[in-house]
């Protein structure tokens, strides 16, 4: 295993006039389970091959939850959202591209841009192979949701040794009425149930933040104290 790890510097995902982060990066050729486990339990996510997690030195408003995967139970609200989907299919696969992916990832930041002023990032087959392909590893993996005969949603997780980090969720605007981006956190733990696994890794919450707010309403969840270094152990509270 070889990995690199270095600060960049972007442009705040949550705050305006905030015009540059410093984050910390490793890019990992050939990661491990145990490696990429480790990495979760301390705050990092993963897109492709490169982890990362904010390191800002004046503001610490990132802040890394996880779901408990016992203590979990359904809400009528849950309950409601899952009876929705009795004729939801998914299914579990090794991550791969496709043009009818590309097309629904566009579809779906399209809409997201338009009703929600998301910044509208193009995204071509190069882009999807790096972002959710690449760096899968032995734990990646793709939930793919059909309705109607048709592919209407995509989320892609690690499902490592401590529990699934959930990385990317994206779905077909013309089935909002289904709620599938909870639904695809309430089939996340239910493969974790299945699979004996303790937690689901949601990555940040900023509370200022209401778009992310959502991850909140997971319980019973836990948030991680300050940033701990590889080498340091993991608070959860």
């Amino acid at each position: 295993m070889k990995y690199y790890e270095f600060l960049s510097e972007h442009e705040c995902g949550y705050f305006e006039n905030k015009e540059a982060v410093s984050v910390n990066n490793i890019f990992v050729e050939d990661c491990p389970a145990f490696f990429a486990d480790m990495l979760m339990m301390r705050g990092w996510r993963r897109f492709g091959k490169g982890y990362f997690r904010p390191m800002c030195p004046e503001c610490d408003k990132c802040e890394s939850i996880r779901v408990s995967v016992d203590g979990f139970t359904l809400s009528k609200s849950f309950r409601n959202i899952k009876n929705r989907n009795k004729e939801t299919l998914h299914s579990l696969h090794r991550p791969s591209y496709s043009y009818e992916k590309l097309e629904l990832y566009r579809k779906y930041h399209i809409e997201r841009s338009e009703k929600r002023g998301w910044k509208l990032n193009e995204m071509d087959e190069e882009k999807y192979n790096k972002m959710f392909v690449e760096g899968a590893g032995e734990f990646g993996y793709e939930i793919r949701y059909f309705r109607d005969a048709k592919l209407i949603g995509v989320d892609y997780v690690d499902i490592l040794i401590d529990g699934i980090s959930s990385i990317y969720f994206f779905c077909d605007p013309d089935y909002a009425h289904l709620s599938l981006g909870t639904y695809s956190l309430l089939v996340q733990l239910d493969i974790a149930k299945q699979l004996g696994l303790k937690q689901i890794y949601l990555g940040y919450i900023v509370r200022e933040n209401q778009s992310l707010l959502y991850k909140l309403k997971y319980k019973p969840h836990e948030i991680l104290q300050g940033r701990p270094q590889n080498e340091e152990e993991a608070v959860w509270n």
